[in-house]
C-alpha cells in the first residue's frame, strides 16, 4: 500500500485506547506495555529482485520455522521497502542474543536468494 508506517501505526494505536475505554489517556496505557528487544536489518536487494526475492520458497520455509521457534514469545516482519533497493527485516522477541541470530540467518537467505537471483 502507498500508507506510510506512521499512520498504521497511529491508528492501530488509536484502535488500542478505544478498546481500554473512552477515558484512557495514553499516559496511563503506556504503563501496561510490555516492550521486548527488536533487531531490525536492512538488506540490499535490487528492485526488480524483490518480488522474487519475497516470493521464494526458501524464504517462506525460513520464516515459519523462526516464528515456529518464537512461539508466542515473539514476532517476525519481512517487507520491502517501498523507497529503497531494500528489504527489511523485523524480529521482537524475549531474547536479544535469540532473535539476533535468528534476524542474521534470514539475511543470508535473503543475500543468498538475491545473489542466486542475479547469476540467472
Amino acid at each position: 500500500t502507498t500508507t506510510g508506517d506512521g499512520q498504521l501505526t497511529a491508528l492501530r494505536l488509536l484502535g488500542a485506547l478505544h478498546n481500554l475505554g473512552s477515558k484512557t489517556r495514553l499516559s496511563e496505557a503506556r504503563k501496561i506495555i510490555q516492550t521486548l528487544p527488536q533487531v531490525l536489518k536492512n538488506i540490499y536487494v535490487s528492485e526488480y529482485q524483490k518480488n522474487l526475492v519475497m516470493d521464494h520458497p526458501e524464504l517462506a520455509s525460513i520464516l515459519d520455522e523462526t516464528q515456529k521457534m518464537l512461539e508466542m514469545r515473539g514476532r517476525v516482519l519481512i517487507r520491502k521497502s517501498g523507497t529503497e533497493p531494500t528489504i527489511r527485516v523485523m524480529i521482537e522477541g524475549q531474547e536479544l542474543d535469540e532473535i539476533d541470530s535468528y534476524a542474521s540467518a534470514i539475511c543470508a537467505v535473503i543475500e543468498r536468494i538475491s545473489r542466486d537471483e542475479n547469476e540467472v
